[in-house]
């Protein structure tokens, strides 16, 4: 049986047209990051629940090239093509979104790495238009 540590949030505040800042504390992890997404395929605003942390099935890391880790939002519809494909994942700029949230890689890990354990869908993220 996993042990599940409890349940996490994260708070992405969209401030300007393909940037906003991503929040999120737990333990000994605090992050008030500036993140990404690519403002042509923007996901809605709203509290998505049930997401997980998790690896994404076809982006490698850019660093390890082990599948690349995220946070999946099971209830998020990217825009261009309905698909349920959307993560928060590394980035360093909006063209590394394809309606995904990204943030710095070493942000993205600290993160990733604090939440546990792994596809316990633990995880809601607020995403809110400021």
């Amino acid at each position: 049986e996993r042990e599940v540590r409890g349940s996490y949030t994260v708070t992405i505040t969209r401030t300007g047209n393909d940037t906003g800042k991503l929040e999120f504390s737990s333990g000994g992890v605090s992050l008030n990051e500036t993140c990404y997404w690519n403002p042509a395929v923007k996901i809605t605003a709203g509290t998505y629940t049930q997401c997980s942390k998790t690896r994404m099935h076809s982006k490698r890391d850019s660093v390890t090239g082990e599948l690349r880790p995220g946070i999946y939002l099971p209830d998020a519809i990217a825009p261009d093509t309905g698909n349920y494909s959307i993560f928060i994942h590394e980035g360093n700029d909006p063209s590394w979104s394809d309606g995904c949230i990204v943030l710095d890689r070493s942000k993205m890990m600290e993160m990733w790495n604090e939440i546990s354990p792994k596809d316990a869908r633990n995880v809601t993220v607020r995403v809110v238009d400021g």
